[in-house]
């Protein structure tokens, strides 16, 4: 059997804490994670496959999300928990659909050169907004997934 017995693992297990029990937090975090890392591993192959028609910068739009798992290794306080984003979750999803309409049979390389442009561009300042968040919160010590005002997390401050 693989990870955790569920039969040990239900509530009152977790209220006592029992190690090894995944809580539905934690596998909220895990599937969220895997999500994300799915999705940029299919944008980096969908975007290789553009990049044949289009040009090789469109590669750019897949690899940026692990050239930003590097600059963690670099710059420790980028692996902080950021703050939920609307605008990150549209730049998301408007690169991933531009990349798969660019690859249509039937849209025109210059329109999906075009659709690749917006998307990345879209991509760097969505980046561009998060890193410089966390360059400012880098300077506050706070641990990683506590919101601002309360040392709890909560987010209520006096």
């Amino acid at each position: 059997m693989d990870g955790p017995d569920p039969r040990r693992c239900g509530s009152p297990a977790r209220r006592r804490r029992r190690v090894g029990c995944p809580t539905p937090r934690t596998r909220q975090r895990g599937g969220a994670r895997l999500d994300a890392e799915s999705d940029a591993a299919a944008l980096l192959v969908l975007s290789g496959l553009l990049s044949l028609t289009v040009g090789w910068w469109v590669l750019a739009i897949g690899l940026t999300r692990y050239a930003f798992a590097v600059g963690t290794w670099l710059r420790p306080h980028w692996r902080r928990t950021l703050p939920y984003s609307g605008f990150r979750r549209t730049a998301a999803a408007l690169q991933a659909t531009a990349v798969v309409i660019g690859l249509g049979p039937v849209v025109p390389p210059g329109l999906a050169a075009a659709l690749a442009g917006g998307a990345l561009t879209l991509l760097l300042i969505s980046f561009g907004r998060d890193i410089f968040l966390l360059e400012r919160d880098g300077r506050e010590p706070r641990t990683a997934g506590t919101r601002r005002g309360h040392p709890d997390g909560t987010g209520a401050g006096a």
